[in-house]
C-alpha cells in the first residue's frame, strides 16, 4: 500500500466511519493537461514521445508513418518516412505548406498530393450510410 494510500485510511480511522476523503483538484496548467490528456487516452487517442515530434515541420513523424503504413502501404514504403533522406524531405515541406496554405481542416478532409501520390490524411469511422 503507498504511503498516500495508509494515510488516508489512517484518517478515515481517526474521522470516523461516515468519513469521506476530500479530493483536491489540481488547478494548475499542469493538473489541466493531465486532465485533457488522460481523457483523450481514455477515448482512444495515442499518447506520443517528445522526440518523434518534427520541430522544423511540425509533425509526428512516427504516428505519420504508422498511419500512412497501416492505411496506404505503398505510399509509405515510397515516402521513405523512416529516414532522413530528399524524398521524406520534400514530402514533409510539401504537407507543411499544404497546411500552411489551406488550413488543417481541409487538409484533412482532402488530403494532398504529392507527386503520383494522392496521400489521405483523414479516414472516417463507419457509421450507418458511411461504410467507408
Amino acid at each position: 500500500m503507498s504511503q498516500e494510500a495508509e494515510q488516508q485510511e489512517s484518517t478515515v480511522q481517526e474521522k470516523g466511519p461516515g468519513y469521506i476523503p476530500r479530493r483536491v483538484t489540481d488547478t494548475s496548467e499542469g493538473g489541466l493537461e493531465t486532465l485533457i490528456v488522460n481523457g483523450l487516452i481514455r477515448n482512444g487517442w495515442q499518447a506520443s514521445d517528445s522526440q518523434s515530434y518534427d520541430r522544423g515541420y511540425c509533425v509526428d513523424l512516427v504516428h505519420l508513418s504508422q498511419f500512412l503504413k497501416a492505411t496506404q502501404p505503398k505510399v509509405a514504403g515510397e515516402l521513405q518516412l523512416d529516414s532522413e533522406n530528399p524524398v521524406r524531405r520534400q514530402f514533409l515541406a510539401r504537407l507543411n505548406n499544404e497546411l500552411a496554405a489551406r488550413g488543417v481542416i481541409e487538409v484533412l478532409r482532402h488530403g494532398i498530393n504529392h507527386g503520383k501520390h494522392d496521400t489521405i490524411l483523414f479516414y472516417s469511422s463507419p457509421s450507418v450510410g458511411n461504410v467507408k
